[in-house]
C-alpha cells in the first residue's frame, strides 16, 4: 500500500513530471558501431514498446552536445520497442524530488543522482544489483578498479555503473584575458597561497574586479576550503575523514589554516561579496561572465564552459595552489564510481538494463568524452590523445594523474560496508561542517570551536554506526577504517 505524503512533496511530485521530456523524436544520425552488452540487439517491431524513465542530476542529458537527441534518438533506433523519457533537476531540487518518489515507491527506472549516497541507495533497497542483470561480458569491458565494494558493489554483486571516472577531484580556474588586462601573465597561474593572494591584489588594483569568487551558498563551494588542505594533509577525503587517521578531521590544523587563509582573502575585498549567496551553477555563472578572474572547479567545467556558456575559451586551468613553492599537491579519491542504477520496483528490468548497456558502452563513452568533455571511466579511451578535442579537458586529465590517488577502501571488509551503511540511516549532524564554516565565515562563531563541535558529531555519528552495526553480527572494528601507513602522496595498494 502506498503511502501518503506531505503537500511539498506532492508539489516534487508535479514539479518532476513537468520537467519530463519524452524522448520519443526521430533523428537521422544515426551513430555507427553497436554498444557493448545486449543494448542494440533487439528486433523492430518484434516486441511491444514499454517506457523507460531515466532521472538524472547530470546536465548532459538536457544541454550537452552528446545528449537528449542523439544519445536517446540512436538508442531508440537500436532499440525499437524502449521509449526513453527523461526528467532532470539540479542539486536539492534533485534530493527532494527523488525522495518524494521514493515515498510513494513512484522510482523512475534508472536513476542518475548525486544527492543520495551510494550506501543510502542500499541501505534503503531503493535499487537492485546489475549483477545478473546485465551481461557478464559488458562489466567486464571496464576496468577492474571501476568496481569496488562499497562504492558501487556489495558483496561482489555491482550495483551502479560510473558515468565519469571516479579517479576525479578538484582544479584552479583562472580567466587568461583578466590576468593580461591586470599585467599578469595569463600563462602562469598562482602555484602557491602567497602567489594567489598578490595576484589577486592586483587584479583588484587594475581592473576593479573582485579577484576571486566561490559558491559558498551550498556545500560545494566549500569543498574549496578542504580542497585546500589537502596539499597540507593529503589523506584527508573530500569528505572530511582521514584514512590515516580513521575518523573525521574537519578541525585538523590543515583545514583551520585553509579556512583562515580565505577569510583573510575576503578581509582584504579579494573576494566576490556576493559569494555567500551563490550555488555552484551561480559561480559557473560568475566565472564563465569574467565577473572575476579566480575560482575552484571539478571534473565537469570544460563541458559547462563549452556547452552551458557557449564555447569559453579563454580560461585555464591549473593544480590546486600549495601553501609554500616546492610543495606537491595530493588529494584521495577511488577510481570507482557510482552513477547509473536500476531501481528496484522497475517493471522493465530487461530494458532497463539495455540503456545500462549503453550509457556503459564504447560508442557512448567516446561520445561523452570528445563532445561533452567529461572523462569516462575506460582507461582505453583516456589513453588514446585522438579522443581529446578540448585543450583544457587534456590539462584537467593531465592535473587529476598527477595529483588524485587511489585512496584505501575499508569496504573490502563486509563489516566495514554494513558499517557505512548503518551510518547513512543516522541523522547527519547540524549544522553540518560547511554550515559552520559559513558562519564562521560571517564572524558569527569561531571556527576552531565550530570545526571541533562538528567533528565530534561525525565521530560519534560513525563510532555509533558501527557499533550498532557490531550489535547486529557485523565483524566491524574502527582499525578497518585506518591506515596509518598510507601518507596520501602515492595509489594506496593493499
Amino acid at each position: 500500500m502506498k503511502r501518503r505524503i506531505s503537500l511539498i512533496a506532492t508539489c516534487l511530485l508535479l514539479t518532476f513530471m513537468l520537467v519530463a521530456t519524452a524522448c520519443s523524436q526521430s533523428t537521422d544520425n544515426n551513430a555507427e558501431g553497436t554498444p557493448a552488452g545486449n543494448a542494440g540487439n533487439a528486433d523492430a517491431g518484434s516486441q511491444e514498446q514499454v517506457t523507460i524513465k531515466l532521472f538524472s542530476s547530470a546536465g548532459q542529458f538536457t544541454k550537452g552536445n552528446y545528449g537528449y537527441t542523439k544519445v536517446m534518438d540512436d538508442f531508440m533506433k537500436k532499440n525499437p520497442n524502449i521509449k526513453v523519457e527523461i526528467s532532470q533537476a539540479h542539486g536539492k531540487q534533485w534530493t527532494d524530488t527523488f525522495l518524494a518518489l521514493a515515498s510513494t515507491n513512484e522510482l523512475p527506472d534508472v536513476i542518475s543522482g548525486t544527492g543520495i549516497t551510494f550506501d543510502q541507495y542500499v541501505a534503503n533497497k531503493w535499487v537492485q544489483p546489475l549483477t545478473g542483470l546485465v551481461s557478464d561480458s559488458f562489466l567486464k569491458s571496464f576496468p577492474p578498479s571501476a568496481f569496488q565494494e562499497g562504492i558501487n558493489q556489495v558483496g561482489g554483486k555491482v550495483y551502479a555503473i560510473p558515468r565519469v571516472n571516479g579517479k576525479t577531484g578538484f582544479e584552479f580556474l583562472y580567466n587568461k584575458d583578466i590576468m593580461q588586462k591586470a599585467g599578469l601573465d595569463p600563462n602562469k597561474p598562482p602555484e602557491t597561497w602567497d602567489e594567489l593572494e598578490q595576484m589577486a591584489k592586483q587584479v583588484k588594483e587594475k581592473t576593479g574586479l573582485y579577484p576571486l569568487g566561490f559558491g559558498f551558498k551550498v556545500k560545494w563551494g566549500w569543498n574549496s576550503v578542504i580542497a585546500l588542505a589537502q596539499a597540507i594533509q593529503p589523506t584527508l577525503d573530500i569528505t572530511g575523514f582521514d584514512y590515516k587517521k580513521g575518523q573525521y578531521d574537519f578541525n585538523s590544523p590543515a583545514v583551520i589554516q585553509a579556512f583562515q587563509f580565505i577569510q583573510k582573502l575576503n578581509s582584504e575585498g579579494l573576494i566576490h561579496p556576493d559569494s555567500l549567496t551563490l550555488g555552484d551553477v551561480d559561480f559557473e555563472g560568475t566565472f564563465a561572465n569574467k565577473q572575476v578572474a579566480f575560482g575552484f572547479g571539478d571534473a565537469p567545467m570544460p563541458r559547462v564552459f563549452k556547452v552551458t556558456y557557449k564555447g569559453l575559451k579563454d580560461y585555464g586551468i591549473s593544480t590546486i595552489p600549495t601553501p609554500t613553492k616546492g610543495m606537491k599537491y595530493h588529494e584521495p579519491a577511488s577510481s570507482a564510481a557510482a552513477d547509473f542504477y536500476v531501481s528496484a520496483t522497475t517493471k522493465h528490468p530487461k530494458e532497463a538494463a539495455k540503456l545500462i548497456e549503453y550509457l556503459g558502452s564504447n560508442e557512448y563513452l567516446t561520445g561523452m568524452l570528445q563532445d561533452d568533455l567529461l572523462p569516462v571511466p575506460l582507461t582505453s579511451l583516456m589513453d588514446d590523445p585522438k579522443n581529446f578535442t578540448d585543450d583544457n579537458l587534456k590539462k584537467m586529465v593531465q592535473i587529476y594523474k598527477d595529483t588524485v590517488v587511489e585512496s584505501p577502501n575499508p569496504a573490502v571488509n563486509p563489516g566495514a560496508v554494513q558499517a557505512k551503511q548503518v551510518e547513512a540511516t543516522l541523522p547527519a549532524p547540524k549544522p553540518d561542517w560547511w554550515e559552520a564554516m559559513q558562519g564562521a565565515y560571517l564572524g558569527q562563531i569561531d571556527i576552531k570551536q565550530a570545526m571541533t563541535q562538528v567533528t565530534d558529531a561525525y565521530n560519534k555519528r560513525f563510532n555509533d554506526a558501527i557499533k550498532k552495526a557490531k550489535d547486529g553480527g557485523a565483524n566491524v572494528t574502527p582499525q578497518m577504517f585506518t591506515f596509518p601507513d598510507w601518507d596520501g602522496t602515492k595509489d594506496y595498494k593493499k
